[in-house]
């Protein structure tokens, strides 16, 4: 479990989030927290949805990454503004004339929506050494959002 946010924190002196709350326990961010200095809210992500490890062929810069942006208790994946979202430093690749698609899905079972993004290993900036990828972008109020999950690089 994680610890509650600290109630005095209201200047933008705010501790990180707990590194190791990663369950979808996490309190949400301290709400006295709003001079936009405040470390944004972890959110839980799944790289390679219903896959484990999350193996990544290293030397196929074509292979395609998913990766799941997780609703939890404390937050809703539906209010991420899809267009914002980068994984590694890659955006998302499946884009028409309108622009970057969004599709959302229930990947982890939970009988809630996820959101589902694309991403070539080659627009990333993972390497054959890796062992984790990070994610972020704004929900669509302009909130800032980080997640991070473990990887296994393969030489295959």
């Amino acid at each position: 479990d994680c610890p509650p946010p600290d109630p005095g924190c209201t200047n933008g002196d705010c501790p990180p989030p707990d590194p190791g709350c990663t369950n979808g326990d996490c309190p949400p961010p301290d709400p006295g927290c709003t001079n936009g200095d405040c470390p944004p809210p972890d959110v839980v992500i799944d790289i390679k949805p219903e896959s484990d490890p999350n193996s990544i062929n290293c030397i196929n810069p074509m292979q395609v990454i998913p990766v799941a942006i997780l609703t939890t208790d404390v937050f809703d994946a539906t209010t991420v503004d899809h267009t914002t979202i980068t994984f590694e430093g890659a955006s998302e690749m499946h884009t028409t004339s309108q622009g970057v698609q969004r599709h959302e899905k229930d990947v982890d079972g939970d009988g809630d929506l996820d959101l589902v993004l694309h991403f070539l290993l080659g627009d990333t900036g993972l390497t054959c050494a890796s062992t984790e990828g990070t994610l972020v972008g704004e929900t669509c109020d302009g909130q800032t959002i980080e997640g991070t999950d473990l990887v296994r690089m393969v030489r295959s």
